[in-house]
């Protein structure tokens, strides 16, 4: 063990102990082995365990050998030390009476790097770290393992002594903190705290200081950084002083022109403390950032829309290319919002996005709350002219396959494609080609009626009484001969004469 071949050591002295039990001094050697002391503790149970521990002690006190008296300190150290028992009590009497064995071994002529090593792990295990320094001291480096492991020993005990320091000078600034919180001085109160060292907030509520430090700051104008709100908001996410600042924050970096600095004062506030106020911003701040997405779903937490969120919204999902979700925006606006400049933004982006007739119907309903409206005048307008001139289009197709049916003499699929179109887009051409098919497929009525809606010239006027005399009209033949009487005077067109005088 003196060697630092601590593990054979303490096999051996494990073996002696079971050799020969009926020695005292060996037999109490058992305790020497760490890996032993559970194993014991929980065979024999924890008053057995103290009870052999105060024999250890009493025979320790009856010897006057350097070597029983380092075996029996190095036993009463294992046992403070692996039994590990809450600090005080038991642990702390095993510990002092370990450097009782190891001071007398020592002042018998004991080896001295073994003994001021474990005088100084004994003095450490007790909180006197400074005589633990000064025994560590005295171990000579070169006194191996002892040397090093003493080194190695004073390092961890002048840090923790620095750590007992910074505790002191800690509790003592919070002690001058809370004498300035009560004289109501901010600014002390503030640099007290500030001076608290991070490394002892184990020992303090640090939470609870990190959030005085943010009110402080707050309260004097300090601008605390986000950085340091961060903790003290997850601290305590009900602080009134804090979310306020944030809110309030935020805001005006919204509206100086930074969104960005904005989205990360209002992301702080807790999700508890979110009114509907602060989704509004959040959600414009995001929107403004483009981060549609987030922006979205900010916005779409608001418990009661106005026409400014639901414009939002709609101009979010434009940008995500969610038509149909922008056009709900739309609705639901026109659904909830009275504000005329809202309604009208809406239904610009409701006419570049939605469908013809329910935008017509949108501008309707604008126009019976804005009467004359020019927006949805205009909008109105446009739709209309532009269906009429997709209509004029889609006739102008019927048309042209038409009379190439009537070409090729195919009257029923010229009939069939020039009957639907209204009076307003067929043309003079097309109605005397389907005046025409309609007589040659024997709809002699319908052709009549046809020919009278063309211009009343002799060839259209004698076609007319043609199909009235072969459908049986003669009366309405004859009545419509009086017309062609006076269209064909002068006209020197001896065909057209002949056919109309027939």
């Amino acid at each position: 063990i003196r060697e630092g071949k601590l593990d054979e050591g303490f096999d051996v002295f494990y073996e002696l102990h079971h050799a020969f039990p009926d020695d005292e001094f060996l037999g109490a050697t058992w305790a020497v082995s760490p890996g032993f002391i559970p194993e014991y503790v929980e065979e024999v149970g924890k008053s057995e365990f103290e009870r052999s521990c105060k024999e250890i002690v009493e025979m320790a006190g009856e010897s006057n050998k350097e070597e029983e008296l380092e075996v029996f300190g190095l036993s009463l150290f294992n046992l403070s030390f692996y039994y590990r028992p809450k600090r005080g009590g038991i642990r702390d009497f095993l510990t002092e009476e370990a450097t009782v064995c190891f001071d007398r071994s020592l002042k018998l002529g004991g080896e001295e790097g073994f003994l001021r090593y474990h005088l100084g792990l004994c003095h450490a295990l007790l909180g006197n770290h400074e005589t633990a320094i000064e025994h560590y001291d005295r171990v000579p480096k070169e006194n191996f393992p002892w040397g090093p492991l003493a080194e190695r020993s004073k390092r961890r005990s002048r840090m923790r002594l620095k750590k007992i320091k910074t505790l002191m000078e800690d509790a003592e600034n919070l002690e001058k903190a809370e004498e300035a919180e009560r004289e109501g001085d901010g600014e002390a109160e503030l640099r007290h705290l500030e001076e608290v060292d991070n490394i002892s907030h184990e020992f303090f509520n640090s939470g609870a200081i990190r959030v005085r430090k943010a009110e402080l700051r707050i309260e004097l104008g300090k601008n605390p950084a986000l950085s340091a709100l961060q903790k003290p908001i997850e601290t305590d996410p009900d602080n009134e002083k804090i979310i306020k600042y944030l809110r309030e924050t935020g805001a005006r970096e919204l509206e100086r022109g930074e969104p960005a600095k904005a989205v990360e004062y209002f992301k702080l506030v807790p999700e508890k403390q979110a009114n509907d106020e602060l989704l509004k911003m959040h959600g414009e701040a995001l929107e403004e950032s483009k981060r549609y997405e987030r922006a979205a779903a900010r916005l779409g937490e608001v418990g009661k829309p106005d026409g400014e969120v639901l414009l939002s919204l709609a101009r979010c999902h434009r940008q995500m290319n969610e038509l149909e979700e922008e056009m709900a925006d739309i609705r639901e606006l026109f659904r909830r919002s009275d504000s005329i400049p809202a309604l009208e933004e809406a239904l610009r982006r409701a006419s570049r996005v939605g469908e013809d007739r329910e935008v017509l119907q949108l501008c309707e309903r604008l126009l019976n709350r804005s009467k004359d409206n020019p927006v949805a005048r205009e909008i109105k307008k446009n739709i209309q002219k532009k269906i009429e001139e997709e209509r004029r289009k889609k006739y102008s197709r019927q048309k042209e396959k038409a009379l190439q049916l009537y070409d090729d003499g195919k009257y029923e699929g010229a009939i069939d494609h020039l009957s639907g179109i209204p009076d307003k887009f067929i043309g003079n051409s097309a109605r005397k080609v389907l005046a025409y098919s309609l007589r040659e497929e024997g709809y002699l009525k319908r052709a009549a009626n046809q020919y009278r809606k063309l211009p009343e010239n002799p060839e259209n006027l004698a076609s007319e009484i043609h199909c009235l005399l072969m459908d049986g009209r003669r009366e309405e033949a004859s009545n419509r001969s009086s017309r062609l009487k006076d269209a064909i005077s002068g006209i020197e067109d001896t065909p057209i004469r002949t056919f109309a005088g027939s």
